[in-house]
């Protein structure tokens, strides 16, 4: 397993690796003590497992959270101090926390949890995410105050274009991620997340009815939130308009 570790405190990133070091099932291929050589090393190393300091972050959440989501089947490892666990609060329910400092129980408990997780998936290193069903993302990082937030692709409702960023609405709240269309078009599983304009995805589950307005159609969705379609989208309206043809397509 491949690991990367990212740590401001120069002292805490030595004794972090140091540890690691000493298990033969594990190879630190880099280690960072600031965003840029952090981006730098997942980009080009691809780790399976990143332990990422709660600071970093928060220093320059967006070109962190793309090298994460471009990055296969990579687990992400927090750590931080028990005065920093405050930081940890802009971060989903769920995350991986591990505590300074680092007690040698909890880090094996985390690195076999990511071996299952690791076996689990695809093993390859290396190369762009490729449009396979096995390929498509569950899962993305988007920056927030006090860190990176995991955004589920199961809770995403749609997704809208925003100049070089995307906007991922969940009924709690909309994250703002850097990536294209197309990029998360190659991404997207195409039955969970439908593209419906150049600009705009809809997870096809929310959609409760499509409706007509002007020379336009929208698809409803169970959030009371209306997307249009696009005017080349045109055989998508038909076929949503056919399976909602109940009364919701006027």
């Amino acid at each position: 397993m491949r690991i990367v570790v990212a740590d401001e405190d120069a002292r805490a990133l030595a004794g972090l690796k140091s540890v690691l070091e000493t298990d033969r099932t594990v190879q630190v291929v880099g280690a960072a003590t600031d965003v840029a050589e952090a981006v730098s090393l997942i980009e080009r190393l691809r780790p399976n497992l990143v332990f990422l300091d709660v600071h970093i972050p928060v220093r320059s959440g967006l070109p962190l959270a793309r090298a994460l989501t471009t990055t296969p089947n990579v687990e992400v490892v927090f750590t931080a101090s028990p005065e920093d666990l405050s930081r940890l609060r802009g971060l989903t329910d769920g995350e991986t926390v591990l505590l300074k400092p680092f007690d040698p129980d909890q880090l094996e408990r985390l690195l076999a949890d990511a071996r299952k997780k690791t076996a689990a998936g695809s093993t390859e290193v290396g190369g762009p995410i490729q449009a396979t069903p096995a390929a498509y993302v569950d899962a993305f990082w988007a920056p927030g105050i006090r860190g990176l937030n995991r955004v589920d692709v199961s809770a995403i409702e749609w997704i809208e274009a925003a100049r070089d960023y995307v906007l991922l609405h969940t009924e709690a709240r909309s994250h703002i991620l850097r990536a294209t269309m197309s990029g998360l078009e190659r991404q997207l599983d195409p039955s969970q997340m439908v593209r419906v304009s150049r600009s705009a995805f809809v997870r096809r589950d929310r959609i409760v009815g499509v409706a007509r307005q002007g020379g336009c159609h929208l698809v409803l969705l169970a959030g009371g939130r209306s997307v249009r379609i696009g005017a080349t989208y045109g055989r998508l309206a038909e076929e949503l308009g056919a399976q909602f043809a109940d009364g919701t397509l006027s």
